[in-house]
Formats: C-alpha cells, structure tokens, sequence
C-alpha cells in the first residue's frame, strides 16, 4: 500500500523529499487507525498503541527521507 501511495504522490509532485514526507504521513495515520481498530478489540493495550505510534512518528520520516536520497535525482536509462 505504502509504494502504491508513493508511487501515485510522485506523479504529482515528482520523486523527492516532500513526496517521502507526504508519503510517511500517510503511513503514520495509517498506523495509528490499525492501533486504535487492535486496541478497540483488546488484542493491543492503548498504551502500547501509542507509543509504537510515536516511535513511527520519528522512525517513518527518517528513513521515508533516507530511501528518495537514494531515488532523487536518478533516472533510469535508456535500454537503447
């Protein structure tokens, strides 16, 4: 879901930092609805939710900006 989100983002704003940062917060939402849905159902402690949420909130951009650093700026070449 995550490279499809991306994919469909850099056709609009092209291959880039703020694509990964569009791109991670979106990720980051995401996991937070799925904490909430497993914390709603008891299988996961609110708590625990939480914070693997705010890990993501520092993790998911760090390396979302990590990956289009490798990506930015290259392009792939000709088969002719």
């Amino acid at each position: 879901m995550s490279l499809e989100l991306a994919f469909k983002i850099a056709e609009v704003f092209g291959v880039g930092t703020r694509t990964a940062l569009i791109t991670s917060a979106f990720g980051v939402f995401w996991v937070f609805l799925l904490f909430v849905n497993l914390a709603n159902l008891g299988l996961v402690p609110l708590e625990a939710g939480l914070a693997e949420t705010a890990f993501m909130v520092l993790e998911m951009p760090v390396a979302m900006i990590a990956g289009a650093g490798v990506y930015e700026g290259t392009r792939p070449e000709s088969p002719v």
